[in-house]
């Protein structure tokens, strides 16, 4: 059998049918000589789709349990190695920026508001960078997914949850790939900045480790 529906009245019921079935599986190896059995399984309709892999001729469907792990995983990879990328180009390219950051504490602004507006700035690129992706996501690679998985996949644009998702990964984005630059950057001193003493991402070991994880 590829699958057999049993309804009984009481869930307990299931251990003294699994007991009685036990006398079939030596006329079901019997006529399937090639697929031996050792034991029925027993699966209640509610958790059938996470097992519906296993059966012959499936009567449900799911994705497999390692591609819905994975999948996350390998997108938990990409978003990192975007933030560690945007650290290295966020620490190099304020080199055309010290001036503005010497400036800025000559008239009065410390540390902490040279960092807040590091890190608004970043939260900015990262919202109309969030926006592009939902329209790529949208237009181009759900539909391209859905043509190699033969999934029905959608976003529900109306699903309070995905907005609440997309929001904490804009939000996270942003914080980790823009912290370490407002804060690597905002401590030069305003006499080292117009000195030109200053050079960006050279000799700095963070930047480098980062790069390593990029390449790795």
């Amino acid at each position: 059998l590829d699958g057999l529906l049993l309804h009984v009245e009481k869930p307990s019921d299931m251990q003294f049918i699994g007991q009685k079935m036990d006398k079939y599986i030596a006329l079901q190896n019997t006529g399937e000589k090639d697929w031996p059995i050792t034991s029925f399984d027993f699966v209640t309709i509610h958790d059938l789709h996470l097992k519906s892999r296993h059966i012959v001729d499936d009567i449900s469907y799911d994705a497999s349990w390692e591609g819905r792990v994975t999948l996350p995983i390998v997108a938990l990879f990409m978003i990192l190695l975007a933030c560690f990328n945007y650290i290295n180009i966020g620490v190099v390219s304020a080199s055309g920026r010290l001036k503005e950051i010497g400036l800025r504490k000559v008239i009065g602004a410390n540390r902490k508001k040279v960092i807040s507006q590091f890190m608004s700035e970043n939260l900015l690129i990262t919202f109309i960078a969030g926006i592009i992706g939902l329209f790529l996501a949208i237009s181009i690679f759900l539909p391209w997914f859905r043509n190699i998985s033969e999934m029905p996949l959608k976003l529900q644009l109306l699903d309070s949850d995905l907005w609440l998702f997309l929001g904490a990964v804009l939000v996270l984005t942003g914080v980790i790939s823009g912290l370490y630059p407002a804060y690597y950057i905002s401590k030069f001193s305003v006499v080292n900045i117009f000195k030109g003493s200053v050079k960006l991402g050279k000799k700095n070991p963070v930047t480098k480790v980062f790069l390593g994880i990029q390449l790795v």
